[in-house]
């Protein structure tokens, strides 16, 4: 279990005027004035949130999750694999494809990125193309 990010009162106020705004440009300023270890644990905290909203089946509230995270992470593969799952399961296809390219771009040799840009191949009816990813994939396991 992840453990509380400890933030001042200065610091929640900002962050939170960054959220209801629904700028991701007012959110990256916000996180900004924030020190390394703090967003580190914000990070994991949205993580966390993410995972337990993607497990109990609340698909668009994980993605959320997940791209507030990226925000402050945009080459956190772990993350971008996630969101590209949850992606799968709304069938977004090219989103998930655009995830996993990402993915397979910042660790090639990691079968996951392969096989998520594979599933959403299928699911844009690009059979061959999916084959060769999901062939990819198996190669690295």
């Amino acid at each position: 279990n992840v453990a509380a990010v400890q933030l001042s009162e200065d610091h929640k106020e900002r962050l939170q005027a960054a959220v209801d705004s629904g700028s991701v440009h007012d959110l990256a300023d916000a996180y900004k004035s924030l020190s390394p270890e703090l967003i580190r644990q914000a990070q994991e905290v949205m993580r966390d949130k993410g995972n337990r909203c993607f497990a109990s089946g609340q698909f668009q509230d994980a993605i959320s999750q997940y791209s507030e995270a990226l925000v402050t992470a945009p080459l956190d593969e772990k993350l971008l694999s996630n969101r590209a799952l949850a992606y799968l399961k709304l069938k977004k296809y090219p989103e998930a494809m655009a995830d996993a390219e990402r993915v397979i771009a910042l660790k090639p040799d990691w079968a996951k990125g392969w096989y998520r840009k594979g599933v959403a191949l299928i699911g844009l009816q690009r059979a061959h193309q999916a084959l060769e990813c999901l062939r990819r994939a198996m190669q690295l396991e």
